[in-house]
């Protein structure tokens, strides 16, 4: 929250509105005003008073007793101000009347004598900076006038929510650049001279992070005056932007700071003299900060230490030891520019979050620093006096943030904005906006200004024109689009979808680790080299899985361990393959079971598991999907799988997995018998035939069973589809129910047994019809397939 004060705004820009258009203007701008308040004097009862006579305190030379009148009543008051003498108009707080701080005045004795109460200072009154004395007005200043008539103190603050990429409006100079920019008025920028140095004492500079701290300025001041006071107008200002006054020194820093927007820092010269070094912290280092709090800290962190150790957490906040101290009269002011990434997240480290630090995580304008240290020490100069010495700049151009361009066409602006703009009108916001633009024949070409870090690519010079241009003043439109719902949409599977069918086939879905170790990696497709990875988590975690199997193993012997028997578990996700050239990175869909095929009871007797039942699971999952898998004896058996028991799953004729019992030897590694396994693509499930809707018949069906003798090379597969294509509409349904090779079949050859169920849609079939039929099929059998009927 940045809080500005109504008037110090208006002393940089007065565009001429009220203090509500005003706050207006901001918001519009994307400076969300979230308050105006109007800033009043604290405390109550404080009136203007003179001092008659004065009387030592009998029991203390410190006190003195005052007669005081407020032109209506006199009071008897104790006080302990040295500056308090007869004839002195000042402030009165009587008894019932409180202090800025709250404390409420009451009758009192002090060293015996009764105070009836109180002369006060300004910090007393909420106004000002301590001196150790109470406040002075002129002669002339009527008695028993209010306070809030005689100080001017009437101010409005203006409270402003600034989102993290507007570092460059944590300043006054910041905000008035704003008003003026959405006014059109021009924007005279503060003029600061060169200080000419009075002596030439330096403190040597060593940049040992310069990505982290690119510029550091420094100058020594000598001579200054330790006991000045800041001026009341300054005090005011920096009460009105929440800064509470600390001392001369610390006050004109935390000034320009609101000011210009660049943090600065005074040290004791005595304590850095001997030089300044910047650099990354050391793991475990502690130093202790101005709040008195020790800190540890760590690798990342960027320190000022004055060779050796710590005085100052860059960007953040002092150390104990390094502040200016009441009788200091040499100091060292410094004024650097640090990288946000270098600085981000430290203060919240400690829990504490400062004005330098916010500044610093948003950017500070990496070329402020002449100018916030010439101010500075003119101010210095001013306030406690001194002799100043040459401005030390130790600095890495290198690292240093230089000016970007950005270039925007005038097709895109208008695109992006949604209507056309007036050229001219833009190109006068980028001039505004001290873009430099260029106009070229189709584009404007601009420089980005140094305080701005959030412009560097064409959306963000849009979005300047249309908070600029006033995004009430851009014409709304209704989309008009002609949305063409592809049939394509009805047929595509997602992952969610194959998840839901596996999950209703009774499996359990877990997600396992990317990473195994090369060990396990290496006994799955150990013909692919393992990607493995340059700075892993642990030894089993060393590698990218080219098989979602192995975490699968490690889930299921899991689930063992806690006594589960009968375990369905699946996974998709990624699976990585070094191919030579390139990396494949698919996504499988993977599974593995063991157990029985059916939950125990008194039914049937518990049957293990076997191929034909991972298999069956797989092929319901796809009439789940209306994905038609077919299965066929394996030409090349993956390593992991055992060669006898393992099915290649396909789609159209493509090879998309496999479906079997793991290799014995694995079996054996992973400790566990029996585990069936199957491996599936994904894109090769996501595209899904959508029902047709068949008219159903009135007319009866009728079965024919048919008893083949065929060469054991024929599968199951190839009597089906010969069937499908001979009977067409009339098969409803073609069913195996038996499979025979034993005694009084010859070697090499197997006896299959199907039955079909035929239904024609218009008639019922007569006895001669079906034989016909059934005759065919079985001429076609023989012809094709080289069947013999039994």
């Amino acid at each position: 929250m940045q809080k500005i004060s109504e008037k110090w705004l208006r002393e940089w820009i007065d565009p001429g509105v009220s203090i509500n258009e005003l706050a207006e203007h901001l918001t519009n701008l994307g400076l969300e005003v979230d308050g105006v308040t109007r800033q009043v004097l604290p405390g109550k009862g404080a009136v203007i008073a003179e001092v008659t006579s004065i009387d030592s305190h009998p029991n203390s030379q410190k006190l003195t007793i005052c007669k005081v009148t407020d032109g209506t009543s006199n009071y008897d008051v104790v006080c302990g101000a040295p500056n308090v003498t007869p004839g002195l108009r000042t402030a009165l707080v009587r008894v019932g009347g409180e202090l800025a701080d709250g404390t409420k005045i009451v009758k009192q004795k002090i060293g015996g004598f009764d105070s009836n109460g109180m002369l006060c200072s300004n910090v007393e009154l909420g106004y000002g900076a301590d001196s150790g004395k109470i406040v002075e007005f002129a002669p002339d200043t009527a008695l028993g006038t209010s306070l809030s008539e005689v100080v001017d103190f009437d101010d409005v603050v203006i409270e402003i929510d600034l989102t993290p990429n507007r570092g460059d409006c944590f300043s006054i100079r910041g905000v008035a650049r704003e008003v003026a920019l959405v006014n059109q008025l021009k924007f005279n920028d503060l003029e600061v001279k060169p200080v000419e140095p009075k002596h030439y004492d330096i403190v040597p500079i060593e940049l040992d992070d310069p990505v982290g701290c690119p510029r550091y300025l420094g100058r020594v001041i000598k001579r200054i005056n330790p006991h000045a006071i800041t001026p009341e107008w300054m005090v005011q200002r920096l009460i009105s932007s929440g800064l509470r006054p600390i001392s001369p020194v610390v006050d004109v820093t935390n000034y320009v700071m609101l000011e210009l927007g660049q943090p600065l820092h005074a040290f004791d010269l005595e304590l850095v003299k001997k030089g300044i070094k910047v650099r990354k912290a050391e793991e475990g280092e502690t130093i202790v900060l101005l709040d008195g709090r020790e800190v540890e800290l760590t690798s990342e962190m960027l320190l000022i230490t004055d060779g050796i150790t710590p005085v100052a957490v860059a960007g953040v906040m002092g150390g104990e030891h390094s502040g200016i101290q009441t009788d200091t009269t040499d100091i060292f002011i410094e004024c650097a520019y640090f990288d946000p990434l270098a600085i981000t997240g430290t203060a919240r480290t400690f829990g504490i979050q400062t004005d330098a630090s916010t500044r610093y995580e948003r950017g500070v304008d990496y070329e402020l620093q002449y100018k916030g240290m010439e101010r500075v020490t003119q101010l210095l100069l001013d306030i406690v006096g001194g002799s100043p010495g040459p401005v030390i700049d130790a600095f890495e151009p290198k690292t240093l943030p230089q000016r970007r361009q950005v270039e925007i066409s005038f097709e895109l602006m208008d695109r992006l904005v949604g209507e056309s703009l007036d050229q001219a009108e833009v190109t006068g916001i980028f001039e505004r906006l001290g873009l430099q633009p260029v106009v070229e024949e189709d584009s404007w070409k601009c420089t980005v200004p140094s305080h701005r870090f959030d412009i560097s690519i064409p959306e963000d010079l849009v979005e300047e024109v249309v908070r600029v241009h006033g995004y009430n003043e851009i014409g709304s439109k209704v989309p008009s689009q002609q949305l063409n719902i592809k049939d394509e949409l009805a047929q595509i599977h997602n992952l969610h979808d194959l998840k839901q069918a596996m999950s209703r086939l009774g499996y359990f879905e877990v997600i396992t680790y990317s990473f195994i170790s090369r060990e396990l990696n290496g006994m799955f497709l150990p013909e692919l080299s393992p990607l493995g990875l340059q700075n892993p988590i642990s030894e089993d975690k060393a590698s990218m899985r080219k098989s979602l199997i192995p975490g699968l193993l490690g889930a299921l012997q899991y689930n063992l361990d806690r006594v589960q028997e009968d375990v369905r578990l699946f996974e998709s996700g990624m699976c990585f393959r070094d191919l030579g050239n390139q990396v494949e990175q698919e996504t499988y869909l993977s599974g593995v079971q063991v157990g029985c095929s059916l939950p125990e009871n008194w039914t049937h007797i518990k049957n293990t598991l076997d191929f034909f039942d991972v298999k069956g699971d797989i092929q319901q999952f796809g009439e789940e999907l209306g994905v038609p898998l077919k299965f066929a004896k394996t030409a090349t058996t993956p390593s992991h799988f055992h060669p006898g028991q393992t099915a290649t799953i396909s789609v159209d004729g493509i090879d998309i997995g496999f479906v079997g019992r793991l290799h014995p030897t694995i079996e054996e590694k992973v400790k566990m018998e029996a585990v069936y396994a199957f491996e599936i693509a994904v894109s090769a499930l996501l595209k899904r035939r959508v029902q047709q809707f068949v008219s159903f018949s009135h007319f009866p069906a009728t079965r024919r069973d048919i008893a083949l003798l065929l060469d054991e090379e024929v599968t199951a597969d190839n009597v089906e589809q010969l069937a499908r294509e001979n009977l067409g509409s009339l098969l409803e349904d073609f069913r195996i129910f038996d499979l025979y090779d034993g005694e009084g079949i010859e070697e090499g050859k197997k006896s299959l047994a199907i039955g079909l169920t035929l239904r024609d849609l218009k008639k019922t079939l007569k006895e001669t019809e079906v034989t016909e039929v059934v005759d065919n099929l079985v001429h076609e059998f023989s012809t094709k397939l080289g069947a013999e009927r039994r």
